[in-house]
């Protein structure tokens, strides 16, 4: 079983490749056109997972796998000789939920190598068209260096340094009903759910447990 700080890397690994890629797929060249509204051919901003996908393959893990084959690559992959792996024929929301549907999976199994692996894929098959096309990226983003740190590769996770005593905690929020994602309990304990004393929104973020030990480390919560 793996420790609680190498769940913790991966996450914080998976998380910051996630936003990259969504920075990626939202700035894609012209030369790819826009999906139309009414009848997009990739659709993941109500992304769901068919339950009867998941009784035939045995997870949500499984099912998704299954949903992005048959999306991207019908016909297979190409091979890992090539400069992508697949095309993408429309770019639009559709396309950019995707980073939605992957999220809810890989924040419960910051390790799945399968869903890292589409990760990787699909940040290389929108730069692949980016640097064709010269686009620019906003100063912020950098282009990927590999394999998602998650599926066992280098990649740095993005990090914000704090000053600790600027921060409030505050309390886990309650449930109000059933159903999202299932919580690991585990971030609780490596993790202070806090927001800075300046901020007027209180908008949410994590703060490493060892910051009363030194740790300057905190990182953006997606709600």
């Amino acid at each position: 079983m793996e420790s609680d700080s190498d769940f913790f890397t991966k996450l914080t690994a998976v998380t910051s490749t996630l936003d990259h890629l969504r920075t990626v797929l939202s700035h894609l060249p012209d030369s790819i056109p826009l999906a139309n509204k009414n009848t997009p051919r990739y659709d993941f901003q109500f992304y769901q997972p068919d339950q009867e996908k998941v009784k035939l393959y045995g997870t949500t893990e499984a099912a998704l796998n299954n949903v992005l084959k048959v999306t991207f690559a019908p016909n297979g992959r190409r091979g890992d000789d090539t400069p992508y792996r697949f095309d993408l024929l429309e770019q639009g929301p559709g396309l950019v939920a995707i980073v939605d549907a992957l999220d809810c999976e890989l924040s419960r199994s910051p390790g799945s190598a399968i869903l890292c692996k589409w990760l990787d894929d699909l940040l290389q098959v929108a730069e692949h068209y980016d640097k064709a096309a010269q686009v620019v990226m906003p100063n912020n983003t950098q282009s990927s260096s590999g394999p998602t740190a998650a599926a066992g590769g280098v990649g740095e996770p993005a990090d914000i340094q704090i000053n600790p005593s600027n921060y409030i905690d505050d309390p886990e929020p309650i449930a109000k009903g059933p159903g999202g994602r299932p919580r690991d309990d585990r971030l609780l304990h490596l993790a202070i759910w806090c927001h800075q004393q300046d901020d007027s929104n209180k908008t949410n973020v994590f703060r490493c447990v060892g910051t009363s030990t030194g740790c300057t480390t905190a990182w953006k919560f997606k709600n």
